[in-house]
């Protein structure tokens, strides 16, 4: 009885907010010369414990999952000369043959031949290898599939929802580390953005459904500072 009375709450609840967060930021209508995209990042914890120096601001993204993230930006748009250097196997040729009729990018699909299958996932020093070896300077949007699960300190089995949240910390200070020695590498305006957020119990959701709430469509959107002495993390080449 409980599961169908939350069913059905978050059914109203979907159809209750349908109109908000309509509109959103296109991306590729903005002014960047690398758009760094931490998947499944969300605005409010963003904001808490990034240590990347640079302009942050609140934007509202037209996703709630990736897929939508993709169909929201990129419908339409003709072939490109933009490098897109991705761990998400979202961004590939079939799927988005699939979601908005062609591929208009140049794909460095990481995820195909960068996937640690003990992590089941990429690990963000496999994209920092690859950034350092296909980045060509042309505009170029690079992926990451942290903070996204799964966690790189192990599952979600038996957790609580207060131990997911630590766990979700936690990979988003891991991948900043490798974003953060990542920037001065990279040539012009870097760009560090969420594609969706991500819930932890609201509304009894978790994850990212389909479903247009706060913490799904707010997302941080970072305009890094130059050349700082202070934007070092992690050493690239792992010494």
């Amino acid at each position: 009885m409980a599961n169908k009375l939350i069913l059905a709450y978050q059914t109203m609840w979907k159809y209750l907010t349908f109109f908000r967060y309509r509109n959103g930021i296109k991306v590729l209508e903005r002014e960047w010369n690398n758009l760094i995209i931490l998947d499944s990042c969300r605005y409010d914890i963003f904001e808490r414990m990034n240590t990347i120096k640079g302009k942050l601001t609140k934007e509202i993204s037209r996703g709630s999952n990736t897929l939508e993230w993709i169909r929201g930006n990129f419908r339409g748009l003709k072939k490109t000369d933009i490098d897109y250097i991705s761990a998400s196997p979202y961004i590939s040729e079939e799927v988005l043959a699939k979601e908005i009729g062609h591929n208009p990018f140049n794909i460095i699909d990481v995820w195909n031949w960068g996937w640690d299958d003990s992590l089941k996932v990429v690990h963000p020093q496999t994209m920092v290898d690859a950034v350092k070896s296909y980045y060509k300077g042309n505009r170029t949007v690079i992926h990451f599939l942290q903070p996204h699960q799964p966690f790189l300190n192990g599952g979600i089995i038996e957790m609580s929802k207060e131990e997911i949240i630590k766990a979700y910390e936690r990979n988003l200070e891991f991948v900043l580390k490798y974003v953060k020695d990542l920037v001065p590498i990279l040539k012009g305006k870097t760009v560090i953005i969420g594609d969706h957020g991500e819930c932890y119990g609201e509304y009894f959701l978790f994850k990212h459904p389909s479903v247009r709430i706060k913490v799904l469509r707010e997302v941080p959107w970072l305009e890094v500072d130059g050349m700082d002495k202070e934007n070092k993390g992690v050493d690239l080449d792992g010494q």
